[in-house]
């Protein structure tokens, strides 16, 4: 029941952004934003529906895949919120990696699981960054800030 209370307003939010989009200016600022709402409304959709599907056995949907495409795209989503908490996103990207065979949408699922939970844990602060390097280790540094005392 849980899952289905989700996906009646996800849907709304889902059409209601598709139908902005389409009628936005071609132009406008706002286009790859919205763009983004559409896409993440898509993958909510999908992870509410197989929520839904749990009990049966784990059905992988996988292709032949970009892997620096899918860590772009991951970015892409995790990139304001980087931002807003003063975090210094990087990439290292190998333009030399074989397509692989992955369920792209999980993929894309866990590297944003990666990256953005240890950004919700970092101080806000100049000097904090996150790097994703060639060997597809994720570095973060963080600054923390120092305390003083004052009752001396």
């Amino acid at each position: 029941m849980f899952g289905h209370d989700l996906k009646t307003p996800l849907i709304a939010i889902g059409g209601l952004s598709r139908l902005v989009h389409k009628n936005l200016e071609e132009n406008s600022p706002h286009r790859k934003k919205l763009h983004i709402i559409v896409e993440e409304t898509d993958r909510l959709e999908k992870m509410i529906k197989e929520m839904l599907d749990f009990s049966r056995p784990l059905e992988l949907h996988r292709s032949k895949e970009d892997m620096n495409e899918v860590i772009r795209q991951s970015l892409v989503i995790i990139s304001d919120f980087a931002q807003e908490r003063k975090v210094k996103v990087e990439r290292q990207s190998s333009q030399d990696l074989p397509l692989i065979s992955i369920d792209a949408a999980r993929m894309k699922q866990a590297l944003i699981n990666l990256l953005i939970t240890p950004l919700k844990r970092h101080p806000r602060g100049n000097g904090n960054r996150a790097e994703l390097s060639k060997m597809g280790k994720i570095h973060y540094r963080c600054k923390r800030p120092r305390l003083r005392r004052t009752d001396q």
